[in-house]
């Protein structure tokens, strides 16, 4: 019966082990101060305001295929996304593996003067 058990146990370790997926967290994020007035994005009224965003992403583990990255503008309770960008777990720009330092273009739409803007980031296998 402890035999039973003991397998039973290594087998649940074993496969909690070979669940495990990757760990991506957002370690920065930035409108450069080009784009700010009084710490606050400058629109343009009555035109598109072209912005870029820096961004730092950190990984931990390998098992994911694909992490997206979105700058998303909320408003009155509703979301937009105002451009998205994409990194695959092959691709070179993982620095040493376990970081991503990008740069993410934006345009926020005419005649938005409120409202917040953040980065969102997804991660699919």
């Amino acid at each position: 019966m402890k035999r039973k058990s003991l397998v039973a146990f290594c087998l649940c370790i074993l496969f909690s082990i070979i669940n495990a997926k990757a760990a991506v967290s957002i370690s920065s994020f930035m409108i450069p101060g080009q784009y700010l007035t009084s710490g606050q994005l400058r629109p343009n009224p009555g035109a598109a305001t072209l912005f870029t965003a820096n961004f730092l992403l950190t990984k931990v583990g390998n098992t994911y295929n694909t992490v997206k990255v979105s700058l998303v503008l909320e408003e009155n309770g509703s979301s937009t996304i105002l451009s998205t960008t994409s990194i695959t777990h092959s691709d070179s720009e993982w620095g040493n593996s376990v970081t991503w330092e990008g740069t993410i273009s934006g345009s926020l739409p005419a005649n938005k003067l409120n409202g917040n803007i953040y980065l969102q980031y997804t991660v699919t296998r």
